[in-house]
């Protein structure tokens, strides 16, 4: 299996196309905090500004192998010395079974080479889904809001 990781700020506009593709999917909307689409200026703006900002990380994720091909986002905002808020998206087109666990793992190694000892995020309760697997990489319940839970995970005897 190879993967590939690529900065926002170094992806090609078919790059920044395809990221736009799964983000603005459905699936991937419903389960969004923001589940508005995003257009095509906002999101070539977005990605310039990622430019220089230490608190923003976005990274796209390619995976493939002989047969399969997927992809996804991982990305850390409000980086603050040791401590970030993460999340992720897949391509809900992908054939690459456990999507989902391999960007987690893949987030995990990008916490070491960014020095983090904190993750928190924030997911619909209703994304069951995502919740699971979150607490399945170490992710405890921090707080519930109304549509919203907060969660959090100490990284500092994960490695």
């Amino acid at each position: 299996m190879q993967i590939t990781q690529t900065d926002f700020t170094r992806l090609s506009e078919e790059g920044l196309r395809e990221v736009l593709k799964w983000r603005n999917n459905p699936s991937v909307r419903e389960v969004s905090r923001d589940n508005s689409a995003i257009a095509w200026e906002a999101h070539i703006e977005f990605a310039r500004n990622l430019a220089g900002n230490a608190a923003k990380k976005y990274y796209k994720i390619a995976i493939a192998d002989r047969e399969n091909f997927g992809g996804g986002v991982i990305f850390f905002t409000n980086i603050d010395g040791k401590k970030a808020e993460m999340g992720l998206y897949k391509d809900f087109n992908s054939s690459v079974k456990n999507m989902g666990a391999i960007l987690m793992n893949i987030i995990f190694i990008k916490v070491r080479e960014l020095g983090l000892i904190e993750l928190t995020l924030c997911a619909l309760k209703t994304n069951k889904i995502a919740r699971e697997l979150y607490a399945k990489f170490g992710f405890e319940l921090d707080r519930e809001e109304e549509n919203l839970v907060y969660m959090r995970c100490d990284l500092r005897n994960k490695f």
